[in-house]
């Protein structure tokens, strides 16, 4: 126990040493039942691990032990599995009922998939005719109540999100999605209801999809995009499925799934080419951040240009679905402003030292004019949060490191009311370029401190992003 006494107490990170898990960027190609027994596995190693901790006094981090309970008693599944079934009413009824089947009380992990695995559902679903929903009899009025009450509670949960991250409105979120799904398989409904239907559905497992992404949930959040898409499809609602097309190029460009980002941006792009200016115009803001990820950044300043372009030639927004109701020209400047931060990045790697600091000085112009430094009263906490970490990762990068640690403190201190996987990854980047700086002054050392516990205190994710099958196209 004394090697991994020392493994464990220096970090997580040191746990790859006592179990032999693959790294998130590794492709594997193992069966479901080859997953399932991987979980029980390493939930039953970690739990004896936890037991001898505790029994020689060694501390473990929160997240060992939730890692414990979780994999235990749970099933490990890859985010497509069912999903290689026809885009047909049937098969999305089918995969509704895998949702209702397991409750709200699901045991099981997701883990995110990539490769053709991720891009083969994408390209499915451009090749793919206006679903045309069966005459049904007329319905009793009940079902078209119920659905105008959910579809009523929708603004709700986006406020929440909001204000608190995705971590804490996604139980809700999952609540609504799985009461949605289970009014459509009573059936019984006119064509007009049920394509109502899988219309909210569509916009719930989209939401789902954001929250669980936002709280480091990948598996899962491709698990709810999936089967969102899949629904707005039977809904005939391009616009929705064109906006999950770029949830999934945001998710992969802020994973290691980069490769995938800038096909699934394309997929995006091509998927909203008819859409009304400003979900263009949306579609074009993720898209730009996906293929700054991947250090294309021609395609990146196209996308950017064309997101505000579309922005310009919109008139009333009262034609606008109202899930859009978050896009504003600063919505698309922070994410510009994020892109080019990413951009910076990557030119540092290959040398390209003046390149990078025009970047930065680019994003951080545009950074600064965003929630990013608004007081804790502002209605968007977690965007503010969100940004305001980019802003002090950008400021690190660019050498002010005053001005990093000024912007992080205001961002840790949204961090007691947001709970937001986005905001503490790129926080954790921040840390370790300052790391990297000038650790010998007081008020920078006080600041990794302060920065360390924050993080320190923040929930464990229930998992790390890892990419499983399917190999790079």
């Amino acid at each position: 126990m004394s090697d991994n006494r020392r493994d464990l107490s220096a970090g997580d990170d040191h746990l790859a040493k006592v179990i032999p898990l693959r790294r998130s960027t590794d492709v594997v190609d193992w069966p479901t039942s080859s997953f399932e027994r991987l979980a029980r596995d390493i939930g039953g190693t970690l739990t004896k691990l936890v037991t001898s901790a505790d029994a020689e006094g060694v501390r473990l981090s929160p997240a060992v032990r939730q890692a414990a309970v979780l994999l235990h008693d749970s099933s490990l599944l890859l985010a497509d599995s069912g999903m290689d079934v026809p885009w047909s009413r049937e098969s999305a009824l089918q995969i509704l009922e895998d949702w209702l089947f397991s409750g709200l009380m699901d045991r099981r992990i997701f883990l995110a998939v990539s490769g053709t695995a991720l891009m083969g559902l994408a390209w499915e679903y451009l090749d793919l005719e206006p679903e045309r929903l069966p005459a049904t009899i007329e319905g009793d009025g009940a079902g078209a109540t119920l659905v105008t009450q959910l579809e009523a509670t929708i603004p709700a949960l986006w406020a929440l999100d909001d204000t608190h991250g995705g971590r804490r409105v996604l139980p809700y979120v999952s609540s609504q999605f799985q009461t949605a799904a289970h009014i459509l398989r009573q059936g019984g409904h006119d064509t007009q209801v049920t394509r109502q239907l899988f219309r909210v559905i569509a916009k719930l497992g989209q939401h789902a999809g954001w929250a669980a992404f936002d709280a480091g949930q990948h598996g899962l959040a491709q698990r709810y995009y999936f089967t969102a898409l899949r629904a707005a499809h039977q809904a005939a609602d391009r616009q929705l499925a064109a906006h999950i097309l770029a949830d999934l190029a945001f998710q992969a460009a802020s994973t290691d799934a980069h490769q995938d980002a800038g096909k699934l941006a394309e997929t995006a792009m091509r998927a909203a080419a008819a859409t009304p200016a400003r979900v263009h115009a949306s579609v074009a803001s993720r898209a730009a951040f996906a293929h700054s990820a991947v250090g294309n950044s021609r395609a990146f300043a196209v996308c950017r240009d064309l997101a505000h372009e579309q922005l310009d030639r919109s008139g009333p927004h009262d034609d606008d679905p109202d899930w859009m109701y978050y896009l504003t020209p600063g919505h698309v400047d922070a994410l510009a402003g994020a892109g080019l931060v990413r951009l910076a990045q990557t030119a540092r790697t290959q040398g390209q030292t003046r390149r990078a600091r025009i970047w930065l000085h680019d994003g951080l112009g545009l950074l600064h004019g965003t929630a990013a430094l608004c007081d804790t009263q502002h209605p968007h906490q977690r965007r503010a949060a969100v940004e305001g970490a980019w802003l002090a990762l950008a400021h690190a990068l660019h050498g002010d490191l005053d001005q990093a640690c000024q912007v992080g403190r205001l961002t840790i201190n949204r961090l007691g009311d947001v709970q937001s996987d986005r905001c503490t990854s790129t926080l954790t980047a921040l840390r370790g370029e300052l790391r990297l700086g000038r650790m010998s002054n007081a008020d920078m050392r006080e600041f990794v401190g302060e920065l360390d516990r924050a993080l320190y205190a923040q929930p464990p994710r229930h998992d790390h992003g890892a990419h499983a099958r399917g190999p790079a196209v």
